[in-house]
This record gives C-alpha cells, structure tokens and sequence, in this order.
C-alpha cells in the first residue's frame, strides 16, 4: 500500500503505482496514476505522474532527463491538457504566488551565484463536453526551473485535476481529500530502495562509456544527485498536494537537513559553508574548490586547477556535508 486517502461515501478509486524502468530519467520512473470518482462518473479529482525536462536548446549531455520546450508552468499544464483532454478550450490561466513562496523559502540560498532557481506555480481552467455535459476542469502544479552554466531544467513531482459539471466544481471537496493523503513510510523506504538500485543500475552503464576521468567523476556526481532529487520528490509527493492544503512541512532538523541536500541535487550544486558562516553555492559542473573573498563575502570562486593561486584575502571553504 503507497499511501491512505478519505473520499467521500459512494465514490470510488481508480488506479496507482507503475514504474517506468527503462527511462535513464530516474526521476520520471515513478508513474503514479490515481482518481476518485463520485457515483455520477463526471465529478473527479485525479492525480496523473509528474515530469522532468532540460528546456530544449540548454541540454547537456550528462543529463539524462529527456527535453521538451516547456519554459513555464502554463506551458506544462497547456500540453498536458492537449494530450489527456484533447479539443479543451482554456478558459482562465492563475499564478499561485503563496504556493511559489513557499518553494522559494524551500530553495532559499540554494542558488548561489552561478545557479539561479525559479518556482513556478499554477492552475489553468478548461472547458470541453463529456457525454453531452458541460465540463470543467482545474489542473495545478508547482513547477521547479533551475538554472547553471545555462543548463535549465524543470521537474515536478505530480499534477493534480479536479473536474465537474460546469457550475458545480467544488475546490474545498478536492481540498479536503487532498489533505488526507499520507504516504506509507514503509511504501516510501522501499520505492526509495528501488530507486537507488536503477541509479546504480543506469550510473554502472554510463561509466562503463567513458573513458575520461573527469567525464566519470560528472558521471558520479549526476547518478547521486538525481537519486537525492528522486528520493525527495517522492517522499515529497505531500508537497504537491500543498497546492491545495499545505501538506508539505519539515518539523525537524533532520527534515531539513534532508530537504537541503535534495534542493542542492536539483539545482546540481555542492553547499559550502561561507566565511561569515553563510552559505556559498557552486555548480557541480564548476570547479572542485570553492574560493572566498574574507573582506567581501559576495564575492567567491570555483576552480579546479591542481595548484590553485587565489588572490588575496581569499580563502578555501569548507563543503557541507
């Protein structure tokens, strides 16, 4: 059992859990595909997989997550609905602004200076006819676009949908069933195990076809940070949910040292500990060592140069662990 759910009497679910191993996307393995139904088959809420993308034109090679030209979260949501409800007329597109709060006090001092990460969040309202009734249809998702060395790569973990008859689409209903959803957490260790073991499996392939020594080392850094971006985007399928009710939350240290880590792996960056005890992010795609100026914090450097000469006032820091 992945997770526990309250819906109302009469409705029925349909749906769950499938995996995708041939994809080298580790993320996008995940395929979670799940609907409540009420008994006049029309009204439902459904929660269809999420996806993860390099923005067509920015691709790098050792990225193995597939490209689409998707620049926004509308532009997700508008093919999304082009391909589950083809003939939709879109009628009301709205930003979520409290929802891409939330997600940028998450990633707050992730970025750094050579990564820039952007939340987007949204809702985009359509209409088409199903059976001879008027619909209406909300998708939502909370969309995470990061950026290094113009690498721009854009993931979420799910997209949800709330669909009725037109006059009759009740959001604190979707609200409410939303916000019963928990997680197994013996379901989450063992989809966290599964997901390791293709990392390994899709890391093992990928080395084996480089020779280079440098290349290896992208190759290793790539596999650990996509398994800490998967790992946390499917314990995190509660933060989805939080574009309704604010399922997401972290209450201990131990959560937020796990969230650090897993924005860290999104953004592809190393987290290093600043000299007036801030924090210094740097590209994983950058140098090895990390260079600071002790008079103006703002100012700091990667190099990997073997023997490293850095200017005066300037000293190494220290990788967070």
């Amino acid at each position: 059992m992945a997770a526990t759910v309250e819906i109302p009497a009469g409705w029925q679910t349909v749906g769950g859990v499938g995996w995708n191993d041939s994809s080298s996307c580790v993320a996008n393995q995940l395929q979670i595909t799940w609907s409540a139904i009420a008994p006049d088959s029309l009204t439902a809420l459904e929660i269809m997989p999420g996806f993860n993308w390099q923005v067509a034109g920015t691709e790098v090679q050792f990225n193995p997550c597939p490209s689409a030209p998707y620049r926004s979260t509308r532009e997700l949501l508008e093919a999304t609905v082009q391909r589950a409800r083809p003939g939709a007329r879109v009628l009301d597109y709205q930003r979520m602004p409290e929802v891409e709060q939330k997600m940028a006090q998450m990633a707050q001092g992730q970025g750094g200076a050579q990564a820039q990460v952007r939340p987007d969040a949204g809702r985009l309202l359509v209409a088409y006819e199903k059976d001879g009734v008027d619909m209406r249809e909300m998708f939502t998702a909370a969309v995470t676009f990061s950026q290094a060395q113009g690498n721009l790569v854009g993931g979420t973990g799910l997209i949800h949908a709330a669909r009725a008859p037109n006059g009759r689409l009740d959001f604190s209903l979707t609200e409410r069933i939303a916000n019963s959803m928990q997680p197994d957490p013996r379901w989450m260790e063992a989809m966290k195990q599964r997901s390791m073991a293709n990392i390994q499996r899709i890391g093992s392939a990928q080395s084996a076809a480089i020779n280079d020594w440098h290349n290896r080392q992208m190759a290793i850094i790539n596999a650990k940070g996509a398994a800490d971006r998967h790992a946390e985007r499917m314990r995190g399928n509660q933060q989805v949910a939080d574009i309704y009710s604010g399922i997401a939350r972290n209450t201990s240290d131990t959560s937020d040292r796990m969230q650090q880590r897993a924005v860290a792996a999104i953004n592809e960056v190393n987290n290093y500990t600043g000299v007036d005890g801030g924090r210094v992010s740097s590209s994983i795609h950058g140098g090895n060592q990390v260079f600071q100026d002790t008079s103006n914090p703002n100012n700091a450097y990667s190099t990997s140069a073997p023997y490293p000469n850095p200017p005066s006032g300037y000293v190494e820091l220290q990788r967070e662990p």
